[in-house]
């Protein structure tokens, strides 16, 4: 089995922001796709991409909001990442355009975003979007709504697209949103996508104001295959309380059994990668915090500290009490 596609836990919060802001019961509607509330608060961990489809779906399905996908996009991108935090950097629209498709593997790892130039228009293009007619309407928009706020940052706050293609066969569900009154809207394309005016590439960006530190850009495209995907979703459920192989299974909507075999053929053992995980988190308590051993086995979901005591010494080869003294030792140092 290939790299399972993921995508950042942060985007599906902006779905559950909009839950919440319109009074749905966000909870139970996580818990439908297998993503707690706990979850979501590892904004940097990753997820199945289908998992996020699916909920995006729910969302729309329960609101009745057919633009969800709209609004999520729309989540300010300064403010809901280190990603979008970045792109404010950049000294033209073009270069954070540019940019935002050299990093978008790192939120996205099967991303495919790209600019390009066709006739008089330049467009930003946001990659095909696979699913069923009902995720690829939410997607797009989530894209296309993520593209918007990119433009706007450089054209303004009532700027329009020239045009817009969707992947979607129809555009009936856009005839009522402002943002795209008048504009020519192309549905049954290969995949999402804006355009504009050759002319805005040259703007520069109405840069972040006092206090607002710049950051280190990093577009590094990292090599996943199936034990890095496995691992990150693992990763997640832990840090979620829903570390068993059923709440695994679950997500990637598969059996245990399946999910068994295909571990074993990437001689890959479900409990080894929880473990590992748990001592990942360990060790850094072990150094950022004063808690007890047993305080720290308990909060990395260990029933017992004796075995959270045996896990971490197979994993790393000290006990968890011998790892923290070297780490205050090297400190002192």
């Amino acid at each position: 089995m290939d790299a399972i596609p993921l995508v950042r836990v942060r985007y599906a919060d902006s779905f559950a922001e909009q839950l919440n802001r319109l009074g749905a019961p966000t909870e139970r509607l996580l818990n439908q796709v297998n993503l707690s509330e706990e979850a979501l608060t590892f904004r940097d961990g990753f997820m199945p991409v289908s998992q996020l489809w699916r909920l995006t779906t729910l969302a729309a399905r329960y609101t009745g909001l057919w633009e969800m996908g709209l609004h999520a996009g729309l989540t300010p991108l300064a403010e809901h990442s280190q990603f979008g935090h970045n792109l404010l950097f950049a000294p033209t629209l073009y270069q954070a355009m540019t940019m935002f498709c050299a990093m978008a593997p790192s939120e996205l790892t099967n991303a495919q975003f790209r600019v390009e130039r066709r006739g008089a228009l330049a467009w930003f293009c946001g990659g095909p979007v696979e699913g069923s007619e009902e995720e690829i309407r939410q997607v797009e928009l989530y894209r296309v709504g993520m593209i918007v706020q990119v433009i706007q940052w450089a054209a303004g706050d009532q700027w329009q697209p020239s045009e817009l293609q969707l992947q979607s066969p129809d555009a009936a569900h856009l005839q009522n949103l402002e943002l795209f009154e008048d504009v020519p809207v192309r549905p049954g394309c290969s995949e999402p996508a804006v355009g504009m005016s050759l002319s805005l590439l040259k703007l520069p960006l109405n840069q972040p104001g006092d206090g607002v530190e710049t950051a280190d850009v990093l577009v590094a495209r990292p090599e996943w295959d199936f034990k890095r995907s496995i691992t990150e979703i693992v990763t997640t459920h832990v840090r979620g309380r829903q570390g068993t192989i059923r709440d695994v299974a679950r997500t990637l909507d598969m059996s245990v059994r399946t999910l068994q075999r295909r571990l074993s053929e990437h001689g890959l053992v479900f409990s080894e990668l929880v473990d590992q995980t748990r001592v990942e988190s360990a060790k850094a308590l072990l150094q950022e915090s004063e808690l007890p051993i047993g305080a720290i086995a308990a909060e990395v979901g260990y029933s017992e500290p004796t075995h959270f005591s045996r896990a971490f010494k197979r994993i790393t080869g000290n006990s968890p009490g011998a790892y923290r003294r070297q780490l205050r030792t090297a400190s002192w140092a």
